[in-house]
């Protein structure tokens, strides 16, 4: 490489280094207010799935304005390209040869669209199912690494970062997902791809010390082409994707069980590849930040009309005004209403089976940090303005709903001596948020799940929180079988659509 070349790439990474640390974090609570500095949602928004896990607002240091993360993205993705760029060239003067392989997508088409042109090769795939994969192997990923269990998940996982996930000098525990979506579905060669952002936090432990750290990550998911979706409960399940028995595995891609090689790829899809974008320490300060998004138009599907008309044939949907109208007065407000007075008490067990199972644990980081803190987030005077359907799922397995909902409240930051920390009492404050429910489709009974008795049996229902499945009858309360259940929050300022 010749010299001013050199330069110019030192001068391009001093200049991304600068970029980096421009900006500080600061935290967003559920709707925007009282929050945890470099800890994403606080208050009302928990760092939900699509909402984003940290904060979406960041400020510059020593100015009072705030930056869209959508900059951050571009300043990140100039620094990637830099140094790919950087790398060819470092190849290609030693004379090597680069062969890219094309990648097939269309760069046109929004991550909804890519997903309706992905269900059109393989009619299988659910969203919703996708995502609760994706979610259960990343838990069960960190909460493996470094030990002798990461041998099971094998199927899942690509050689490298199996490998990567095997150093025994490092553990992880206490892993939370508070955001997971899709950034692109693309073809490469044999596979399909799908990339994934994923906002998450743990804590690293090795021999010298404990850490909390608080991440972004891009996780790279690879399937042979033709293979196509398995049903709801294989996709929950991290068993051989072959004979479907659990933790069998004793040899590189081999059940016990069933004696199948399991070529990752070939059945289920699998781990090829992960980058983590940001990693730091994790804070959990207080803090007061200012109600951003509330008067942005609200964001509709495109083609809405033409998906009400879809949902309703496919449910047997005649007065759509009229069930539109109890959906929002007896499942949306009722949810609205029941989570957040719950939320303010920092008691999550009366809402259990109202939320995913992932945005309960989301939940649960946060009220476990209020507890630790003596704190509690009051939502006072709760009251609902409007609700606009902006968005209607369909695939072969679930509904989805997204809404934006319009509300106040007396929103701030009590301890348990009764002191306002942050916030106020006294000055009402207004605030939208998109909330995203699923259920199963073709369900043609559904109720709010706030009672005591199981809605298939009748008998009492686990009251500790600690479960979400029926003692008698073995059903799963809070995956979309009986009712509508919350699964995603996203603040109007990050909302996209």
């Amino acid at each position: 490489m010749n010299k001013k070349l050199f330069w110019l790439t030192v001068l391009f990474f001093i200049f991304s280094f600068f970029l980096l640390n421009l900006f500080e974090p600061v935290s967003a609570r559920p709707g925007g207010g009282h929050g945890f500095s470099s800890g994403g949602s606080g208050s009302r928004g928990f760092g939900s799935s699509g909402g984003k896990y940290r904060s979406q607002k960041i400020y510059i240091r020593g100015l009072e304005k705030s930056v869209d993360v959508e900059l951050i993205k571009l300043i990140l993705a100039l620094i990637i390209g830099g140094s790919i760029l950087y790398l060819k060239i470092r190849e290609a003067d030693k004379g090597q040869l680069l062969s890219v392989s094309s990648l097939k997508t269309n760069p046109k088409q929004s991550i909804d669209e890519q997903v309706e042109a992905f269900k059109q090769k393989d009619p299988d795939f659910s969203l919703t199912l996708f995502l609760d994969f994706a979610s259960n192997l990343y838990l069960e990923f960190y909460n493996c690494h470094g030990r002798d269990e990461i041998i099971n998940l094998i199927p899942y996982i690509s050689e490298k970062e199996l490998r990567k996930a095997s150093n025994k000098m490092i553990r992880i525990e206490e892993v939370v997902i508070g955001s997971i979506s899709l950034y692109s579905i693309l073809e490469k060669n044999d596979y399909d791809i799908i990339n994934t952002d994923i906002y998450s936090n743990y804590t690293v432990t090795t021999d010298l010390e404990k850490t909390k750290y608080e991440l972004f990550e891009r996780w790279q998911f690879c399937r042979k082409k033709g293979v196509s979706s398995k049903n709801p409960e294989t996709m929950r399940q991290l068993s051989c994707p072959s004979c479907g028995v659990e933790h069998k595995f004793i040899a590189i891609s081999k059940c016990e069980n069933c004696g199948v090689d399991i070529k990752p790829g070939e059945i289920q899809w699998f781990l090829n590849n992960k980058n983590v974008l940001v990693k730091e320490k994790f804070e959990s300060s207080v803090s007061h930040v200012q109600e951003i998004g509330t008067d942005f138009k609200t964001i509709f599907q495109k083609n809405i009309q033409e998906k009400i008309t879809v949902f309703c044939h496919k449910n047997k949907i005649t007065e759509w005004d009229k069930y539109l109208s109890h959906l929002k007065k007896e499942i949306i407000s009722r949810s609205f209403l029941e989570i957040y007075e719950n939320w303010s008490k920092n008691q999550l067990e009366p809402i259990r089976f109202l939320l995913s199972e992932n945005l309960y644990r989301s939940f649960g980081f946060w009220v476990k940090i209020y507890r630790g803190k003596q704190l509690f987030n009051k939502l006072e005077n709760i009251q609902i303005e409007q609700i606009e359907l902006v968005k209607i799922d369909l695939d072969k397995y679930y509904d989805s709903i997204t809404v934006r909902i319009f509300a106040h409240c007396y929103d701030f930051l009590q301890s348990s001596s009764g002191i306002v920390v942050s916030g106020s009492r006294t000055d009402l404050r207004s605030f939208s948020e998109y909330w995203t429910f699923i259920r199963k489709s073709g369900l043609e009974k559904e109720v709010i799940i706030i009672g005591e008795n199981c809605p298939s049996c009748g008998s009492d229902l686990p009251k500790n929180g600690q479960s979400t499945k029926c003692d008698k009858c073995g059903s799963t309360i809070n995956n979309g079988d009986f009712s509508w259940v919350l699964t995603m929050i996203t603040q109007d300022e990050v909302y996209r659509g």
